[in-house]
Formats: C-alpha cells, structure tokens, sequence
C-alpha cells in the first residue's frame, strides 16, 4: 500500500500490522492468567517502596493500591493492550510498519576526481499523482502510474529514508539498479545485494561504485546519452526511479524486536493500571538558470561526482525477508519548465552552486560505521562515464559551475573516524 503525503512517499504493509495484531493478542492471552495469579502484596510493596508513589499523600497511595488488589482479568488485558500500543498493529493510528521516502534537492558536488563528504539537504522536492494529469503527462507514465517531480537539467537529489520497521529496499534509476549496476528485476537477490536496509541505511545519494564511494545522482534529458541506464542498456525507455520494498517477515519481527520487550508481570504494568506516576524534577542542562535549447519532459538519472557514502551489507538471514508483499512505485522525473505547463504550479528555484553553498556556510556531513560492512560496490557502475565525461566526448558543456571547492564545515556522523583520517589538533 502507497500513499503520498506531505511531498513523501509511504510504504505501508498492512498485512504485517494485522499479523503482528495477532501475535501480541496472543501473547496477552498467554501472560493474564499469569498475571492473575501472581501475589498482589508483593506487587503492592514494590509500588509502595521503590515507584514514585512513595512520594505521594497516603490517600493516594491507598487508592493505587486498592486498583492493583481488584483488577481483574478484563482489566490487565485492557492495560497489557494499552501497554503494547506503541507496536506495529497495536499503535492507536496504523503505520508503524511504514517506509517514508524523500527527494531531497541537494547541492550538485563537483566532478572532478576528488570524492566529498555528503551535502546538506535543501528542502523536499514536490510530489504529484500522475493520474491527476491524464491529458498532459507522457502515456508511458500513465502506464506506470506513481508520483512525478520537477528537477532542473544537471540538478542532483539524494533519498532520506525514514521508519523504524526492517525493510529491503531496491533503487533504480530507470532500469539500472544503483547498487549493482544490473538491469531491473522484480527479485530480491543476496549475492550481489541489489537492495538497501531500512533503519541502517538512512539515505542514498548515488550509484555505488566502489566500496565507501558512489557517484551522485544528477538529472539529465533521455535521450541524450548522458543517463546511466541510455548508457548501460542503449534505450532511454524508462527513466525516473524505481523503488521496490519488501518488509521483515512479521513473524521475524515479533520474536527478534517485540516478543522479549513484552509486560509479563503486573509490575510492568503499574502507570497503565493506576495512571501515571509523579514525575521528579528534572533539568536539561543564488542561480542562474541553466540554458537550453531544447525542453523535455521525461529525464533519467546521470552519474555525477564521487561522494564517500557505504551502502550497508544486510546482516540477516536473507530468509527473514518476506519477498511475498513487494510494493513498487514509478518516480518520474520531469523538467522543471514542463513542471509548470502539467501542474500550474511553479517549481523549485534553480539549484545553489557550489561556490555560493561554501559562501552561505552551510556544512557538509561524513557518516562513517566502523561496525558495519559496506557492499564493495559494482565494477559496472565503474565503469560507466560520468555526465562531465560524457560531455567531453560530446564537445559541450554538461555541468555548469563545476569548480573545485573546499569543505571548510564538516559535521561528522557514525561512531568512528575513517581510517585514513587523522585527527587535528584544537587546542592553542
């Protein structure tokens, strides 16, 4: 199931959220009759002594005490329910099994053989249902269906994930995946991994072309040459992105992340029976358009400069992945002057250079897990030329502003240094 909200797209699965309805619902099954025969004293001593309670009138005290002696079986199940609330399927609103998934603009990093650390990201590109357009988009979209976006020629994007529940995410640009370099398959495969995993991988910004190293997406017009999948396949059939997501298995899920965290005692109940405990006080310390003579609506993904970015290695069982719920969706990517003609609504501004990202001082960020393998990348995305090189041999000039900059604000991420970095000193 997919929706679109708020220029995100939402993969959401509702048959793991009713699975995993069931298996809590057995679980309280299970655990009241435990629960009923436990000896309520002791309970009532603990509360009394080492809960904040201890801290409250007697009157108080009291009444908490009297809801522990008489709840009864309805009761502890009503708040063993209330209790599991924040667990895919238990939540009061569904979704806590949903994938979000952004389009963030970004600054276009330059090309030219050095690899940087990774932008900041500039706002959400705009999202907008292609059968809201049936008579003014491409019928190769209508065909697809999805969302569509507006990107100006040689802009480039990155993917912010978000959600908390597994899932093994595949990324194509047009036909191409960005991981492999092989042509798209509805199958998800371990050897080589031609998918990302959701929560380790928070974003991806490009192609993986070699361990630790991917060229940044950047949009160009099919039909030219310049996006990988022209390059890699000779057609400029579909372009856009294509992402695919398949979620943990819910059976998975519930005995690896939910079964162990579980109430099984009545004094794991205590705020869900007698209300909320008192609380101690606490303290808490600019853009020139870019030139063109010719307008196109449909544009692919071209490989831009190299950025130090891993892409995770899946540390499952490849079993756990349940390959039986796949949800796929079209993004179409569209020139941001025909945005206007479809939509009526004007597109984001011209991208920042980098020269005016560096004069704004807005940081550059490095995110770095020496606790994680990275996949080693695809010798076919290698070898792929970039957008710049393509130009060369075209004689013209894809990539504007493409100059050198230094990252002066780096903001590090991760839990370790890169190897090859050496910490400066500070101090005076």
């Amino acid at each position: 199931m997919i929706t679109l909200q708020s220029d995100q797209l939402l993969f959401r699965f509702p048959e793991v959220e009713e699975a995993l309805r069931r298996f809590i619902e057995e679980h309280i099954q299970r655990t009241v009759p435990q629960m009923l025969a436990e000896d309520r004293e002791k309970v009532i001593t603990k509360l009394e002594t080492q809960s904040p309670l201890r801290y409250v009138a007697d009157s108080t005290r009291q009444q908490a005490s009297d809801t522990i002696r008489k709840a009864t079986a309805e009761t502890i199940a009503t708040a063993l329910r209330f209790k599991c609330r924040g667990y895919p399927g238990m939540e009061p609103k569904p979704g806590r099994s949903t994938l979000k998934v952004e389009f963030q603009r970004t600054l276009r990093i330059p090309d030219d053989g050095r690899d940087y650390p990774l932008p900041a990201g500039l706002g959400r590109f705009p999202l907008q249902h292609v059968d809201d357009f049936p008579n003014k988009v491409p019928e190769a979209w209508l065909k697809h269906g999805g969302v569509m976006m507006p990107m100006h020629q040689s802009e480039a994007l990155w993917l912010r994930f978000d959600g908390q529940y597994p899932c093994a995410v595949k990324v194509a640009a047009g036909k191409i995946n960005a991981v492999t370099g092989e042509g798209w398959t509805a199958e998800l495969r371990r050897e080589p991994q031609n998918y990302l995993v959701m929560p380790l991988q928070r974003w991806l910004d490009g192609f993986a072309v070699s361990k630790g190293i991917i060229r940044q997406f950047v949009a160009m017009p099919l039909g030219g040459g310049y996006s990988v999948e022209e390059q890699l396949t000779g057609q400029a059939d579909v372009g856009g992105i294509q992402i695919q997501v398949f979620p943990l298995k819910s059976e998975v899920y519930f005995h690896q992340h939910m079964a162990g965290k579980l109430p099984t005692k009545l004094e794991d109940l205590l705020e869900e029976l007698v209300g909320p405990m008192p609380q101690m006080a606490t303290r808490f310390c600019a853009e020139p358009r870019l030139p063109m003579t010719e307008i196109y609506s449909d544009m692919g993904l071209g490989a831009g400069g190299m950025m130090r970015q891993e892409v995770f290695k899946d540390r499952r069982d490849f079993a756990d992945w349940d390959t039986s719920l796949p949800s796929r969706c079209f993004v179409h990517l569209c020139n941001s002057q025909v945005w206007r003609q479809i939509t009526g609504s004007n597109p984001p501004h011209p991208p920042l250079t980098a020269r005016e990202y560096s004069r704004q001082g807005i940081p550059w960020f490095d995110y770095y897990r020496d606790d994680l393998g990275a996949v080693s990348g695809s010798e076919v995305l290698a070898g792929v030329k970039s957008v710049l090189e393509m130009g060369k041999a075209k004689q013209t000039a894809p990539l504007p502003d493409n100059a050198s900059v230094t990252p002066e604000v780096i903001v590090q991420y991760g839990n370790a240094r890169r190897p090859d970095e050496v910490r400066e000193w500070q101090g005076s």
